[in-house]
């Protein structure tokens, strides 16, 4: 047997160099070819093939289709299935120039903010004293929940010691709370020697910008932490060799000191790059060591930043003024700042310097629309710019330049992921419509920025509106994504704008579709204490639809809460998922589980509780899960050092091993209170982690069941005639299920005994029933070279044989049984179906399949292929104002008919599920065809009703509707149990569970 994968060259090489090295994705799985030998010539008689298609945001590969073919072995002409289909967020753009609407945008309000004299107009988003370098007021996420708040430092004084901070709420700006800080400036730079001497960004990568002192007054930074209410009142030293925090030369504008996340875990480092010549091409970086401890790495590393051959560009600097000729950011998207250098006018060329995680060197040499990285006009203002405008990941080249009344648009350069080529050669036209200007971003005057404010992950417009009456709100044009790439007024925001190119539906080929839609985690509660435990957007699926291609929909709906991203952890920066994540069934059941989120248990099940649609709000509770989690500690591992055994103890674990569930209990409740409840416990496991140990037990009604205990030991050594201490591992060698614990105390219920060979085959089985030394014992051979089971000997002695065909080693064509009786067996090589079975009278039943192993024919015993019993035929899922669901045409053999045989038809929706069969009968004497067993289901997919049956012309033809409607009607609980059957004379059968029991009345 051959699997074959057949991949094909993609036109977008994936570049990443997060693992310490340059790694290229340069190929995509076009077909998994199947064959056999001595079947359709060895050449492959089953096929999968992939479709790809460019994503219309970038140069991307999306998996489009997969279809899958066959051999018709009779005839020997390929056969194709309808593919399955995927279709992407964005994926048919739209067939005008995107658009920000004009009219009245949404008044993100909420700032109680004045003019500062002299210093801030009350509309700039952001404030600072262009002779200070002092920043008075900012933009930042101060709280750490992923949606950008508002700072303002006016009212601090040396007393109170406190800025003002408008908390983001998604809709505008709450109530400024009092934050304790210990400096009146959000960030204090030198224009004069280009130092910054404090500055609030996040230094230990939990999300949320600490404040920084580097002033140079002491031998260490003094780091007021972020709490989420405020800053430490008190300094923490944090250990650098540089005493400042940025440094760049006032002259030049050069940076040659900076804090940035060069290694990409998350955590800014320190980067130093005066030391850079031709002759040593390194960067000193002094590594991020929290929470290890609190400071940079006292050494540093030597960081190669090389130059292309026979280059002679300076790579001595991080960024040259705003960062317009040379910059330093990821512009493949793979989390690294890389280098970016484009030297200006009349050369039209970017250089790419790619960081891999280690180093940084020349990728490529691009030839972009425009010849600098960003442009900046003497008032501050950027005719274009490099950002993610659509939110794919990559960054875009947005450009204003030919803006004007006359041609109100911006022209889009969207970023391709290509590090061959950036960006596409052809622009997307923006519409903006007065009051946008050529620019894309001011930092002065009216104040107006792109970044995203409503925390969807996709940027939008704002503009600071200042009121005539002394007021200031924000004029904001929301970013819709992909599917509708244009910034919109409120009124008109999708439900749930979203990043391009996540999978939004799949058709299955058969009818049957899926449906997703999407939110962002800032939409949910991520606050534990009331503080923002996740400080970035998560794309989440909120619900999925499912169609079974004939107008029956099922929508489930997920939400979730309690998001964490673990930055203290000693193993680094990690997202620790959702603490809740709730599910609510097409028929309103709703399923509530909870997740553990620290280290040893994370994504791991807590407890889950189901509540039944059917009760009043509150709904009521049906069932109850508990998971309890033990296990050893890592702390002895060295890939693990970082997990010490303070923190094991702290788990209350000790040595070394694994993770495992220790109890499942189940309590389920009737009219919303407790009913019974069951328990199931590993207690007790080996140093490999073989479970040796565990229990169960339970109660219904009050009454409890006795518990009964299984206890394991496993073998060490193959059986005797085995080469001596042959090793075994993982094999049970004892089984024994008792009601008490000890063994000795209690009456064993069951005990089994196991043997194995040298290649760990089970070669006896004892069975020991503790009734008075009485055994069973089964021996097992196996073949010494292709270790299957050729005989199996039972407790009396007499043995099964079998024997498997010589050329694949793998199908038993002979069996000769106990009575000594033979049976001898055939099969299709392709599926390891049956295609031949004579009985030890040699009566003979024969099978043919078609090219996609479904059942063909069906032949008796006297009766043959050429004229068999039953002839099958598939027909699939035809789409359309009247869909055809998937058919089967069954031709059953009849002498008594005038065609020789009789007709039998099946009906299946988009997902498989029996919709009717129907067949030939005589009913008062007259021919006739009858729909026997039709079926209709609710919107969880369990069966509804089955209606009796009727008269239904047409065999081949899907007859949904019963003239009366009689039927059996069936109800279920959440739980998916049925809970009545109701016949058609209203007689009805009614199914209690009470626990371990299950009572029908």
């Amino acid at each position: 047997h051959h699997v074959v994968l057949t991949w094909e060259g993609r036109p977008d090489l994936v570049e990443n160099g997060t693992g310490g090295y340059l790694s290229r994705l340069s190929r995509r799985l076009q077909w998994i070819n199947v064959s056999t030998d001595g079947v359709n010539s060895g050449q492959p008689f089953q096929s999968y093939e992939f479709g790809y298609i460019p994503s219309p945001n970038s140069s991307q590969s999306l998996l489009d289709s997969i279809r899958r073919s066959g051999v018709d072995l009779d005839t020997g002409v390929p056969v194709n299935l309808p593919p399955v289909s995927l279709t992407y967020r964005g994926e048919s753009p739209a067939p005008t120039p995107f658009k920000f609407f004009d009219g009245d945008a949404y008044s993100w309000k909420g700032l109680a903010v004045s003019d500062w004299a002299g210093i801030c107009d009350r509309e700039q988003l952001w404030c600072q004293n262009t002779a200070t370098g002092e920043t008075r007021r900012r933009t930042i996420d101060m709280d750490g929940d992923g949606l950008v708040d508002y700072v303002d430092t006016k009212d601090w004084n040396s007393q109170t010691k406190q800025w003002q901070v408008y908390r983001n709420n998604g809709q505008g700006f709450k109530t400024p709370i009092l934050w304790s800080a210990p400096a009146e400036f959000i960030q204090t730079i030198n224009k004069n020697t280009g130092v910054t001497n404090q500055d609030t960004f996040d230094l230990n990568g939990d999300g949320k910008p600490d404040y920084v002192v580097c002033d140079g007054s002491l031998p260490s930074w003094q780091v007021y932490w972020n709490r989420g209410n405020g800053f430490d009142s008190t300094p923490t030293p944090w250990t650098s060799t540089q005493s400042r925090c940025r440094s760049y030369n006032p002259t030049n504008q050069n940076t040659y000191l900076d804090t940035l996340d060069i290694n990409g875990d998350g955590k800014p480092d320190h980067v130093y790059t005066q030391g850079w010549s031709d002759t040593n091409q390194k960067w000193k970086v002094y590594l991020n060591q929290y929470p290890a401890q609190n400071g940079f790495d006292s050494d540093g590393i030597d960081f190669l930043v090389e130059r292309q051959d026979g280059g002679s560009e300076d790579l001595s600097i991080i960024r040259i003024g705003a960062g317009a000729s040379l910059n330093t950011f990821d512009i493949n998207s793979d989390g690294l700042p890389d280098l970016v250098r484009a030297p200006g006018a009349g050369i039209g060329k970017w250089w790419i310097y790619l960081n891999e995680g280690t180093r940084i060197r020349y990728r490529a040499t691009w030839s972009p629309p425009l010849n600098a990285i960003r442009f900046q006009d003497p008032n501050g203002s950027y005719t274009w710019d490099t950002l993610d405008i659509n939110g794919d990941g990559l960054v875009d080249l947005v450009d204003g330049t030919n803006w004007s009344e006359d041609n109100t648009y911006w022209e889009v350069y969207l970023g391709t992921g290509n590090m061959d080529q950036g960006f596409l050669f052809t622009a997307q036209k923006w519409k903006a419509l007065l009051p946008f200007t050529p620019f894309v971003r001011q930092t002065s005057g009216r104040g107006y920025d792109v970044f995203d404010i409503d925390g969807d992950g996709l940027v939008d417009f704002v503009d600071g509106i200042r009121e005539p009456q002394g007021g200031v709100h924000w004029d904001v044009r929301f970013n819709q994504g992909a599917d509708r790439p244009q910034w919109v007024l409120w009124s008109e925001r999708s439900p749930a704008p979203m990043r391009p190119d996540l999978l939004v539906g799949m058709e299955n080929g058969l009818g049957g579709g899926t449906a997703l839609t999407y939110g962002t985690s800032t939409l949910v509660d991520s606050s534990g204490g009331g503080i923002p435990a996740l400080p970035f957007p998560v794309w989440l699926v909120g619900t999925l639809s499912q169609d079974n291609g004939l107008g029956l929909f099922g929508l489930t709906r997920f939400s979730y809460q309690g998001g964490l991203f673990e930055a203290s952890d000693p193993l680094g920066l990690e997202f620790r998922g959702f603490r809740w994540m709730s599910e609510e069934d097409p028929l309103g059941n709703i399923t509530t589980t909870e997740f553990h989120q620290d280290f040893l248990w994370k994504g791991k099940p807590k407890s889950q509780r189901v509540y039944n649609a059917a009760g009043s709000p509150p709904k009521d509770v049906i069932k109850d899960v508990i998971w309890e989690w033990a296990g050893r500690c890592f702390n002895n591992d060295p890939l693990l050092s970082g997990f010490t055994s303070a923190v094991c103890a702290s788990y209350g674990l000790t040595g070394r091993g694994h993770i495992h569930l220790g109890k499942r209990t189940e309590l389920l409740y009737k009219d919303a209170i407790q009913y019974d409840w069951s328990l199931s416990a590993q207690d007790g496991f080996d140093g490999y982690g073989n479970l040796i140990a565990s229990h169960t037990e339970g109660a219904t009604a009050g009454i409890k069941v006795a518990p009964v205990y299984t206890t394991i030991t496993y073998a060490s050594l193959a059986e005797s005639g085995a080469p001596l201490n042959t090793y075994i591992v993982a094999r049970p060698e004892t089984i024994t299920v008792s009601e008490t614990i000890p063994v000795s105390d209690g009456r064993i219920l069951e005990k089994k005994k196991l043997g194995y060979d040298v290649r760990g085959n089970q070669t006896r089985v004892i069975l020991d029933p503790d009734t008075g030394g009485i055994q069973a014992t089964t021996v097992l051979q196996y073949h010494p070279s292709f270790g299957y089971l050729t005989q199996e000997t039972n407790a009396r002695g007499y043995p099964t044989t079998y024997t498997y065909d010589t050329t694949y080693q793998t199908y038993p064509v002979t069996i000769v049984n106990a009575l000594n009786q033979t049976m001898t067996q055939a099969f299709d090589a392709r599926w390891g179906k049956l295609t031949s079975s004579k009985d030890p009278n040699q009566a003979e039943w024969q099978w043919s399949y078609d090219a996609f192993g479904r059942l063909r024919k069906e032949a008796l015993p006297e009766e043959t292929l050429n004229n068999p019993q039953k002839t099958l035929e598939y027909f699939t899922y035809t789409p359309g104002t009247s869909p055809v669901p998937n058919r089967v045409g069954a031709k059953l053999k009849e002498p008594n008919a005038a065609s020789g045989y009789r007709e039998q038809w099946s009906f299946f929706d988009g997902f498989g599920r029996l919709l009717q069969q129907k067949h030939q009968a005589y009913v008062n004497g007259t021919k006739t065809d009858i729909a026997g067993q039709t079926l209709r289901y609710n919107a969880r997919g369990e069966v509804e009703k089955s209606l009796a049956p009727f008269v239904a012309a047409g065999l081949d033809t899907y007859s949904p509707n019963h003239p009366t409607e009689a039927g059996t009607t069936f109800t279920y609980d959440a739980l998916g149990r049925l809970l009545r059957q109701t016949n058609p004379d209203n007689t009805s059968r009614s199914t209690s569970y009470p626990g371990f029991l299950t009572t029908l009345i």
